[in-house]
């Protein structure tokens, strides 16, 4: 246990508080964020480090900012990404915030660890009303009517990244101390983040460890050492360039396939119920032509229409 932290005990077994009221994992034996100090630290090694607002300025309307985070402990990084994007961003510009986790906290222990961010106070209660209950699986919250999404990926974070196609604009690296959970700091996370990235793709983290740096170079990553945050003498931030010509059949070739532009899928939903209903309100949030089809001549007309029944989601 670091001896420059003052610990109380918390309600669960697991953690504990510092002098300040900052979370602490026994596990990790490591805080969520700098003591006292998580919004501060969060705009200045992630939001400022990976280029947020350049990278938002340069979308166009309708156009989406895609974030992947490693580690979303308190929620504090979140909650200050999506201030900063309603602070800055533009009519039609929407936000996509990818975080994976593998101990999902509970609602209860998130609220404490927030309650002294008054400039988080507006936003965090809608998080944690959405918190899922369950520690597994994928978990889609929506924001700000839909503008905003945060998708939970709850589980290991390199098997998360293998079952999902995407790329992202940025990567926030914020798991414990490398030396303390190098589960998140492997080698196999830095492929899968190649694999998600394109070239201009930003990454940023508060750490600086030399072994973190080479590999991630490996894996295409132009790495750059800077000042840390408060008493951290270093951080890194850096780009994905790729490869011109692949180096060698093993790692870290890792482009993706050139596939042609996926053509705007069609779904037919057969029962137009609570279920279906619903399924079709989601689904035209994206870009698809959704067909939804009941012998009734209105909604919700059968077992849905039942004053007595009750809806599982």
């Amino acid at each position: 246990m670091p001896s420059d932290y003052k610990l109380s005990p918390s309600d669960s077994e697991e953690f504990l508080w510092t002098e300040k009221g900052t979370l602490y994992s026994k596990e990790y034996d490591d805080v969520y964020f700098a003591d006292g100090k998580g919004t501060d630290e969060t705009e200045y090694v992630f939001l400022e480090g990976s280029g947020f607002a350049e990278k938002l300025n340069e979308l166009k309307m309708g156009e989406q900012l895609s974030i992947a985070e490693f580690g979303f402990g308190t929620g504090l990084n979140f909650l200050t990404t999506w201030k900063a994007f309603r602070q800055l961003a533009k009519e039609g510009q929407r936000l996509c915030f990818s975080s994976f986790e593998l101990h999902l906290l509970t609602p209860e222990l998130l609220k404490e660890s927030l309650k002294d961010y008054p400039e988080l106070a507006e936003l965090a209660p809608d998080l944690i009303a959405q918190l899922p209950r369950v520690t597994n699986g994928v978990h889609q919250l929506l924001f700000d009517e839909g503008r905003v999404e945060l998708h939970l990926h709850l589980g290991d974070a390199a098997e998360s990244l293998k079952a999902i196609d995407c790329q992202f604009d940025i990567f926030f690296l914020d798991g414990f101390t490398p030396s303390k959970n190098p589960a998140l700091w492997s080698d196999e996370i830095f492929k899968q983040m190649a694999r998600h990235s394109k070239k201009g793709t930003s990454f940023s983290t508060y750490t600086a460890v030399g072994a973190i740096r080479r590999s991630l170079k490996s894996f295409g990553f132009e790495v750059e050492r800077i000042k840390g945050f408060a008493f951290k003498r270093h951080m890194m931030r850096g780009t994905y360039r790729g490869f011109d010509e692949p180096p060698s059949l093993t790692k870290p070739y890792l482009r993706l396939p050139k596939n042609p532009a996926p053509q705007k899928p069609k779904i037919a939903i057969v029962g137009a119920g609570l279920a279906g209903s619903n399924l079709a309100r989601v689904l035209s949030r994206e870009e698809a032509e959704i067909h939804l089809f009941d012998k009734a001549e209105t909604i919700a007309s059968a077992a849905s229409g039942n004053p007595q029944g009750m809806l599982m989601p």
